[in-house]
């Protein structure tokens, strides 16, 4: 749990938006550290990508993060699951992926 990031966001009636934000946020705080000297990213608490991102959702909350990720340059290597759909997407498809 030490490892668990938080966000404040708005009042969050845009699950989408909210999703957006959120991601955006981490995503944008790991480029800025992750240019940080090595011995200044271990103490950086988004130094480093995380191996998976489970998003809460389906189709449209998959989409959301593929965009963003896209939109920050970080479409290689990249595992998103989308958790409620059962959906799927990875560096190797464009488009998310059913069971």
């Amino acid at each position: 749990k030490a490892h668990y990031r938080q966000f404040s966001i708005g009042d969050g009636a845009d699950d989408l938006a909210a999703m957006r934000e959120v991601i955006r946020r981490r995503f944008t705080r790991y480029l800025e550290e992750s240019q940080l000297p090595l011995e200044e990213r271990e103490s950086a608490r988004f130094a480093y990508p995380p191996q998976l991102l489970v998003v809460d959702g389906g189709k449209g909350q998959l989409s959301v993060a593929t965009r963003v990720l896209d939109q920050l340059g970080l479409d290689e290597d990249r595992r998103i699951i989308a958790a409620g759909a059962g959906l799927w997407a990875d560096v190797d498809r464009d488009v998310p992926v059913g069971e």
